[in-house]
């Protein structure tokens, strides 16, 4: 699937993407994870301020997010089923160290959709996945009950 976006917007919402985030912490001193991400908001730059969680609740029937780690990478994942479309949807955003470490309390870090399924259709390209994410948002924004295509 190839969703078309144009050449700056990909390029400032690349920009707006990387851009080093706090993390959010739980009250019991580890970094919450899923929150983080569900609280992120990849627009804010430009005046829109929803958050990935009210985009994806918008959009996809019983989302359910989990997390995992491997080495200084953490991914947390999205699945459920895309409303009026009925096809499987996955997200996944890799979540590391602006530093390039061990995610700790207090390090600033980078959220960046790396993943995305949608039926039988897998992106793997992160820039891809970003384009069809900021596509989310913007249908999102203009109102969509659905995803429109």
């Amino acid at each position: 699937m190839k969703v078309k976006v144009s050449r700056k917007k990909r390029v400032v919402i690349t920009a707006i993407m990387a851009i080093v985030l706090v993390m959010v912490m739980t009250g019991c001193g580890g970094v919450d994870f899923i929150a983080t991400v569900q609280q992120h908001r990849p627009m804010a730059a430009f005046g829109q301020n929803d958050t990935n969680n009210a985009v994806v609740n918008r959009f996809v029937a019983s989302p359910r997010w989990s997390a995992s780690s491997s080495g200084n990478t953490t991914y947390v994942e999205m699945n459920g089923t895309l409303r009026g479309w009925g096809d499987d949807f996955q997200i996944r955003w890799r979540v590391t160290a602006a530093d390039g470490g061990r995610i700790t309390d207090g390090s600033s870090i980078y959220i960046t959709p790396s993943f995305i399924s949608l039926g039988n259709e897998n992106i793997t390209r992160s820039n891809e996945a970003l384009e069809f994410l900021l596509f989310m948002f913007e249908a999102f924004e203009l109102g969509y009950e659905h995803l429109p295509w």
